[in-house]
């Protein structure tokens, strides 16, 4: 099953200065339940739309994740990296988990 993101836009004038930050659908995080681990995109790394950047672990099943935007890895949620549950806990909130700086084509 490919995972489903979400992305918040910070306020901006200009949508490729300011990265976008990359969780769970909060509908995909409740179908997945309790997250046991992540395995996000390091920073610096540059990830494609629709390309899967990373895997989340549920109860013994993976699930891709997958880059809604292409551009570079500029941070990873390290509290989600301490405790995975947080992405499925709170997806939209403190779960989120990576931003990238989109790239302009």
């Amino acid at each position: 099953m490919a995972t489903q993101n979400w992305l918040t836009v910070a306020t901006s004038t200009n949508y490729f200065d300011v990265p976008l930050r990359i969780s769970m659908m909060p509908v995909v995080a409740q179908q997945i339940g309790a997250v046991s681990a992540v395995d996000l995109p390091r920073v610096g790394s540059v990830v494609e739309a629709g390309a899967q950047c990373g895997v989340v672990v549920s109860a013994g099943e993976s699930t891709g994740l997958y880059s809604p935007v292409t551009g570079r890895v500029t941070i990873v949620n390290d509290a989600v990296s301490s405790d995975p549950g947080l992405a499925a806990a709170d997806p939209t909130g403190a779960g989120w988990l990576f931003a990238v700086l989109p790239s302009r084509g």
